[in-house]
C-alpha cells in the first residue's frame, strides 16, 4: 500500500467522520480548528506527531468520541499507529479505478509536500462557504469562521484571517471581489448584544475594524445571518434572534462606510411591541441556505427574505407571483441577478396539509410543482417555466447559461439529476441521471465548463436530508471541469 493512498484514506476518515459542529470550540498546536456539541460529545485531544519518512510529517488529529467510549479511543490510537508504520512503505503501482456510473466520481487526495524530510504541517480545510472568481482565485470560510484565500486553485489555501481573539464568536462573511472581504462578529448575552465588522481591501493582508455596536437585543442570541455589499462602501446586514416556537425576530442594518458604523433600518421585535407593521418574516428562504437571504441590484432596489424593496431596505413588499389556488402554499427562493435587469428565482408550491410549521418554513414531502421565474426588466415583471424536477437548486452564470440539480423521487437512495440550459432556463437538457452531488448543493460556475459545489447547511439541519441521505451537514467540495458531466470530490488543504 503506497503512502499517498494511506494519506488519502486517513484524510477521508478525518474529513467525513472526525469533524464536529455547533458551539464549544477548540484548537490544537498545529492550528486545526474544530467545534463540538457541548454535552453530547467531547474531544479526545490527542496531539500526534508522525515524524516518519512519508508525505505527511505531522498531523494533529481531533478524535470525536461519545461520552464514556474508551474502546473507541483505543481503536483510533491503534489505527494511528498502523498509519504511522504504513506511511513509511515503498511506493507501489496503483490500479486505475473502474467507473460504475455514467457520471464519474473521483476523490482527489490533497497535493502534499514532496520533500520526504519536510516538517510543514498539512491541515485539511472544511469549507462552509466558497466564492471563486475564476478557476484559480477565490475566498473560503471554514466551520469556525476563519477566512482563507487562494490564487492557485481550490486544492490549496492560505489562512488570512484577522488576528485577534475571534474564535467562538458568531460571524458572517461577504466576499465582494478577489481583494475585498468583510466579516461581522457578534457576541453578548440574550439581553444585550454587540457586533462589529472588520474589512480587508488587499486580499486579507490587513484588516480594519469598525466601531462595535451594542444594543438591547430581543430575548435570545443575536446571529449575523448574512451580509451583502453592493460595493466597497455600501452594504447591509441581516440578523436573526431565535425567539422559540419556530419564531425568529429579525434585524436589518445598513452601512455606507465599509462597515465602520451601522444604521438600524428595522427591528421586527420592536415593531411587534410598538404595534407597527412587521415586514421582516424571518427564515422563509431557510431551505435555500442562510447565505441566500438578501441581495441588492442597486442602492435602492433589492430583495430581503424574498420580499422586494425599492428604497434601500426601508420598506418592502411581496412580489406579485405565485399560485392562484388557495389550496397551495408557495415558498420563494432569494432572486439571483446576473445583471441589474436579468434575474431568476425558484418557487415551490405545497399543499396546505404538507405544512408542518406555519407560516411555511418546514414542509413534509416533495412540493407539488417547482417553477423557475425569470425577469428581463429588473423585476417589474416575471415569467415562469416548469423545472424538470420537483425539488432542486439552480445557478446561472449569465442571462442564458444555467445549471439545475434536482430530483422527483421520494427514495432517499435515489441519485439527483443534473441539467443544463443555454436559453435562460426555458429548455433544460439532461447532463447526468446519476449526479454524485448531494441534493441541495450550492452550485457555482466560473465558466461554461468549470464549476464547484459546496454544502450550504454545515451549521444547521439540512432540509434535503429526508430526500437524499448524502445531504447531511458534512462540509464538502466538489469540482467539475466539463460543465457538470463528471465531478471530483476534493480534500483542500491549508498551506502555511
Amino acid at each position: 500500500m503506497c503512502r499517498d493512498l494511506v494519506t488519502a484514506i486517513f484524510l477521508e476518515i478525518w474529513s467525513r467522520h472526525l469533524h464536529c459542529n455547533e458551539r464549544t470550540s477548540s484548537r490544537c498546536f498545529t492550528g486545526v480548528r474544530c467545534t463540538c456539541t457541548a454535552g453530547e460529545h467531547r474531544l479526545l485531544d490527542q496531539r500526534i506527531s508522525l515524524n516518519t519518512n512519508c508525505t505527511v510529517a505531522r498531523i494533529c488529529f481531533f478524535i470525536r468520541i461519545h461520552e464514556g467510549s474508551r474502546m473507541m479511543q483505543k481503536n483510533f490510537l491503534i489505527l494511528i499507529l498502523v498509519f504511522s508504520l504504513l506511511t513509511g512503505c515503498a511506493p507501489m503501482v496503483q490500479a486505475n479505478p473502474t467507473a460504475t456510473r455514467p457520471s464519474s466520481v473521483t476523490r482527489v487526495s490533497p497535493q502534499l509536500p514532496q520533500s520526504p524530510t519536510s516538517t510543514t504541517p498539512v491541515r485539511a480545510l472544511l469549507i462552509s462557504q466558497l466564492k471563486m472568481f475564476d478557476k484559480n482565485r477565490g475566498w473560503a470560510r471554514d466551520m469556525s469562521g476563519y477566512v482563507y484565500k487562494t490564487s492557485s486553485g481550490v486544492r490549496a489555501w492560505q489562512d488570512v484571517s484577522p488576528v485577534g481573539d475571534y474564535l467562538g464568536l458568531k460571524s458572517s462573511v461577504f466576499f465582494l471581489d478577489e481583494n475585498t472581504a468583510f466579516i461581522t462578529y457578534a457576541s453578548g448575552t440574550p439581553e444585550r448584544a454587540q457586533f462589529f465588522t472588520v474589512s480587508s481591501m488587499d486580499g486579507g493582508q490587513s484588516w480594519q475594524s469598525g466601531r462595535p455596536l451594542t444594543f438591547a437585543s430581543p430575548p435570545g442570541d443575536f446571529w449575523p445571518i448574512q451580509m451583502f455589499f453592493l460595493n466597497a462602501e455600501t452594504g447591509w446586514l441581516l440578523g436573526y434572534v431565535p425567539a422559540g416556537m419556530s419564531h425568529i425576530d429579525t434585524l436589518l442594518y445598513k452601512t455606507s462606510n465599509s462597515g465602520m458604523t451601522w444604521e438600524k433600518l428595522e427591528d421586527s421585535y420592536q415593531a411587534l411591541h410598538e404595534h407597527q407593521p412587521q415586514q421582516l418574516l424571518g427564515s422563509s428562504t431557510a431551505s435555500f441556505g442562510k447565505d441566500n437571504s438578501m441581495i441588492f441590484v442597486n442602492a435602492r432596489h433589492g430583495y430581503i427574505e424574498a420580499d422586494e424593496t425599492l428604497d434601500g431596505g426601508q420598506t418592502r413588499q411581496k412580489p406579485e407571483v405565485g399560485s392562484p389556488s388557495n389550496a397551495l402554499i408557495d415558498q420563494l427562493s432569494q432572486p439571483w441577478f446576473s445583471s441589474p435587469l436579468v434575474g431568476v428565482f425558484i418557487l415551490r408550491s405545497y399543499r396546505k396539509d404538507q405544512v408542518v410549521v406555519p407560516p411555511g418554513d418546514i414542509y413534509q414531502g416533495l412540493p407539488q410543482t417547482q417553477k423557475l421565474y425569470r425577469t428581463q426588466d429588473g423585476g417589474s415583471s416575471w415569467r415562469s417555466t416548469l423545472l424538470p424536477e420537483r425539488l432542486g437548486t439552480v445557478f446561472f452564470l449569465d442571462a442564458r447559461t444555467g445549471w439545475f440539480l434536482g430530483l422527483s423521487s421520494d427514495s432517499v437512495n435515489a441519485d439527483a439529476k443534473f441539467y443544463f440550459s443555454s436559453d435562460g432556463g426555458i429548455v433544460w437538457k439532461s447532463v447526468s441521471d446519476h449526479c454524485p452531488l448531494p441534493l441541495g448543493s450550492k452550485l457555482q460556475f466560473v465558466s461554461a465548463r468549470i464549476g464547484f459545489a459546496t454544502n450550504p447547511f454545515t451549521d444547521s439541519q439540512n432540509p434535503y436530508y429526508p430526500f437524499d441521505q448524502k445531504a447531511d451537514s458534512r462540509p464538502y467540495l466538489w469540482m467539475t471541469g466539463d460543465g457538470g458531466l463528471n465531478w471530483q470530490e476534493l480534500v483542500p488543504v491549508i498551506r502555511p
